[in-house]
């Protein structure tokens, strides 16, 4: 199988979720800042009642909070990115390439009949190219668009 078809037809599942660290919409910036830090991710999902309601991530939190004094009174309702485009366990890899492409997004929450099952980062989607393409990847000339005119190595 070739990469491209590799892409349209390998699924999500391939891949994995990494399980959410789940904040309801009145937490505290700092609250979901020091869960960011404790558990090393890069996104909190924000659920109201068992629904994703929003996402937000570092990005959000670097861009949105200028003030630091504001920690303990801004709620994660107030800076989240709401109703955050989601996909499913089924979904193929080459979505999930062009939802993150097209929207800028490095963390895509992932849902299983309406319910929320957990989250795939860029980073994910890099390590699964690299996993099983490495020839294809690791091979990639260093300058965009360059194509290699003699074989390298000995």
């Amino acid at each position: 199988m070739d990469f491209k078809e590799a892409l349209r037809t390998d699924i999500l599942r391939s891949i994995g979720t990494k399980p959410p660290i789940i904040v309801e919409p009145d937490a505290t910036v700092a609250d979901s800042l020091s869960l960011l830090k404790r558990y090393k991710k890069g996104c909190v999902l924000v659920v109201d009642q068992d629904k994703l309601v929003g996402i937000c991530t570092e990005r959000d939190l670097m861009k949105k909070i200028v003030d630091p004094h504001r920690l303990y009174s801004t709620r994660i309702s107030e800076i989240m990115t709401p109703n955050p485009q989601t996909l499913t366990i089924t979904d193929s890899i080459e979505k999930i390439i062009q939802l993150m492409h097209k929207g800028g997004y490095r963390h895509v929450p992932i849902v299983e009949q309406g319910k929320l099952i957990g989250y795939i980062s860029v980073i994910d989607v890099i390590d699964y190219l690299a996993e099983n393409f490495p020839h294809g990847i690791f091979n990639l000339p260093p300058i965009f668009r360059q194509v290699n005119t003699s074989q390298e190595g000995a």
